[in-house]
């Protein structure tokens, strides 16, 4: 049907297609005056009397019809951005234990790491779970420490938008994805090596945060701009230090799963929370 609003030629009824109104501010003479007379620019105007204004009509975006897919993207634009962003932490506890125990475990039974590693050997000895298993495993206090605390703050935000279940596939999806491309950049090292780890997954949250900051907005910006910063840091360290294979795979599994995070939220659809 015809937009009611411009009558279905599609121009702005506020300009009529000029692209400039007056400016009301200032009753478009570009100028002010303080209570002693002293005139001024107007600041909305900028001293021109006129402020921008779209030439084509808002209500039908200058078609001149009111479609279902106008309707359709209109109710998209403005409706709720969230169904509910309330953080959650039923799956964020539970992932920060088991790195804890994994951990604490590994430091007292250091034996472990070939069956709970992603290794060379662990694969040719048919250890497949290592491909997930590594994705709780922390080299050292500060790792633990960085794992738990991003795991804390960040990962309750992301549970609450995301759901506990969608949550948890990302987590383990993008940690075993990094993993993969720690594994595939280390694979012709003559030297033993564990592929992967924590920081995978950690990562892929980053990737997460920035694709739903840009493709919709639902998460704050300047959590999306922190975030992106340090990622990219440590990402950029990881590379400049990586003097051989196995630190060439760890910069991997962090690139890995930061792209793994973000790629997956522009094929996955919009989240409604929990």
């Amino acid at each position: 049907m015809n937009c009611p609003r411009c009558g279905g030629n599609g121009v702005c009824v506020e300009c009529s297609g000029a692209g400039s109104v007056e400016c009301a501010t200032c009753d478009g003479t570009g100028k002010r005056s303080t209570s002693r007379g002293v005139e001024y620019d107007c600041k909305t105007c900028e001293g021109t009397g006129s402020v921008d204004c779209s030439k084509k009509c808002s209500s039908c975006d200058g078609t001149g019809e009111i479609t279902e897919k106008l309707q359709t993207e209109t109710r998209e634009k403005y409706r709720t951005k969230f169904a509910n962003l309330t953080p959650s932490n039923a799956v964020v506890f539970p992932l920060i234990a088991l790195n804890l125990v994994a951990f604490g475990a590994l430091e007292m039974y250091p034996e472990l790491y070939p069956s709970l590693a992603l290794s060379r050997a662990a694969l040719a000895g048919g250890k497949l779970w290592t491909i997930l298993t590594a994705v709780f495993i922390n080299y050292g206090v500060l790792q633990i420490i960085f794992t738990t605390a991003l795991l804390w703050y960040y990962g309750q935000i992301l549970e609450g938008v995301l759901g506990r279940a969608k949550f948890l596939f990302l987590y383990l999806g993008t940690g075993v994805v990094a993993n993969l491309a720690s594994y595939l950049t280390q694979m012709n090292s003559e030297l033993p090596f564990y592929a992967g780890g924590a920081s995978g997954p950690i990562y892929g949250m980053i990737g997460i945060f920035l694709a739903l900051h840009f493709r919709w907005s639902m998460i704050p910006k300047n959590d999306a701009k922190n975030l992106a910063i340090w990622g990219v840091v440590f990402i950029i360290l990881g590379v400049v230090r990586a003097g051989s294979s196995i630190d060439a795979g760890f910069a991997m599994a962090r690139i890995g799963g930061a792209l793994a995070g973000f790629v997956l939220i522009y094929l996955l659809p919009r989240p409604q929370g929990r």
